[in-house]
């Protein structure tokens, strides 16, 4: 296909060899035709560079290979190791309800999706394509899903506000290619601009940073970042390759101390698992410190592992939770034994006489349980404090972020296995609460409260 012909006459001069001027008017009419397309393309923004020319060509070949019958797309086949995914729009609308619900005014949550879509347009090194050939292409059709999902103010429809939302995008791609800046250091100034309270807005099942992840570390403000968000608004350490250290949260602009330990992407995942009830877990725990002084290294074993599990309540999965707020190895021995002496005593209020046998196993028929609730519930409480959670920062918690931490556990209405965790597994978990208006920290404290009470 070609965009126009050009008729070029080369004279002839009568001589047998080739010179130079005999070619003059042809070079001059390439080099005005190269020209003219490069400022077409750097216009319509396919000027590509040998790169990415070399990329897209590969990606064409396998379209062509296994999808000729539809068009090939430059935009989607830059996405295809990075595809946008099919929650975007749950995430979307979760935000737009945490705004209605704080009155957030239409614009500045329209501002700060835009920002977020942009930067997740333009990670390093991506071609800058047209700014409404990428939102149409990518995130259009969860922007309308999201937008008809709930009414918003003005009674605007949801192709109006999709409209206006891509105004906005356009608009911050456009001062990118004004200025100096990066996706990421546009992001953190609207993070710092755009007129929202955050100090009445948090989530646990969103991150507000990037609106397309689940939040994994939180800080003391009680915001919570995904891992991709700790990467690119943290601060690496010298220390230990792959740590980062955040200092301020950039929503609320509250000073913070966490340091994020990420697993390197090439490293294999390292597990422990932690089994054994009631006094057989300062048998776990004896092993854990043998292996300690054999492997003589300056950081806490607990630090070799990425992800820790534990069954029960009483025993391994105390230890994953002492594990998780940073306690040596000495701390746990001494708890567990205090644990053993208090808790796992019979119930005999007669001594010894054949009444307090019969007494003990009467209330353990009743109860389903051979010993009682509230010493161990005290023990815990004592251990880990009344306000300590698994996911969220508690003065009492660590000041680093690392290892993810699972407590397997039941719960005393239904009798159903659940998972207690530090972290947000992918995808909608059975009975989770996708209201990201109400609190969720009350929820995990009364089903752990009531976890302790059925196992015991």
């Amino acid at each position: 296909m070609f965009g126009s012909i050009q008729r070029v006459v080369l004279p002839a001069d009568g001589r047998k060899t080739l010179s130079s001027s005999r070619f003059r008017a042809l070079k001059n009419t390439i080099l005005t035709s190269v020209k003219t397309v490069r400022k077409r393309r750097s216009a319509s923004k396919t000027l590509y560079s040998a790169y990415h020319l070399n990329a897209f060509f590969e990606s064409a070949l396998r379209h062509v290979a296994t999808r000729a019958s539809s068009a090939f797309s430059f935009i989607l086949a830059t996405r295809e190791c990075n595809q946008v995914q099919d929650r975007l729009w749950l995430y979307l609308r979760d935000f737009l309800r945490l705004c209605a619900a704080n009155h957030t005014s239409q614009e500045a949550a329209l501002e700060h999706m835009a920002s977020a879509l942009m930067l997740d347009s333009l990670p390093p090194g991506m071609h800058r394509f047209r700014p409404s050939a990428v939102f149409e292409s990518l995130y259009q059709s969860h922007c309308y899903k999201a937008f008809s999902s709930l009414p918003f103010e003005q009674g605007l429809s949801p192709a109006a506000l999709c409209a206006q939302l891509k105004a906005i995008f356009s608009r911050f791609c456009a001062e990118l290619d004004r200025e100096t800046l990066t996706a990421v250091g546009l992001h953190k100034r609207n993070l710092q601009t755009i007129p929202i309270d955050w100090n009445t807005i948090q989530s646990s099942q969103l991150c507000l940073y990037c609106l397309f992840r689940k939040p994994e570390h939180s800080l003391r403000c009680g915001h919570a970042l995904c891992e991709s968000c700790i990467c690119k608004f943290g601060a690496k350490r010298q220390q230990m390759e792959h740590s980062y250290s955040v200092f301020q949260c950039l929503l609320c602009q509250r000073k913070s101390e966490l340091v994020v330990r990420l697993k390197p992407p090439t490293a294999g995942s390292r597990l422990l698992v932690l089994d054994g009830g009631g006094i057989r877990g300062i048998f776990t725990l004896q092993i854990l410190r043998a292996l300690d002084q054999y492997r003589k290294l300056p950081y806490p074993i607990y630090d070799e592992f990425d992800l820790m599990l534990g069954t029960s309540t009483d025993a391994g999965g105390l230890i994953a939770l002492m594990f998780l707020l940073r306690r040596n190895l000495d701390e746990c021995i001494a708890v567990s034994k205090q644990l053993a002496q208090r808790v796992f005593r019979p119930r005999q209020p007669f001594g010894s006489s054949p009444l307090a046998k019969v007494y003990g196993f009467l209330s353990s028929l009743l109860t389903d349980s051979l010993y009682g609730a509230a010493e161990m519930e005290a023990c815990v409480k004592e251990a880990f404090g009344s306000n300590a959670t698994l996911f969220g920062f508690t003065e009492s918690g660590a000041r680093m972020s690392g290892a993810k931490v699972a407590v397997t556990t039941m719960t005393v209405s239904s009798a159903t296995l659940c998972i207690l965790s530090n972290y947000n597994g992918a995808g909608v978990r059975q009975g989770e609460n996708t209201d990201p208006t109400s609190g969720d920290k009350a929820n995990i404290r009364r089903q752990a409260t009531n976890t302790i009470e059925l196992l015991t």
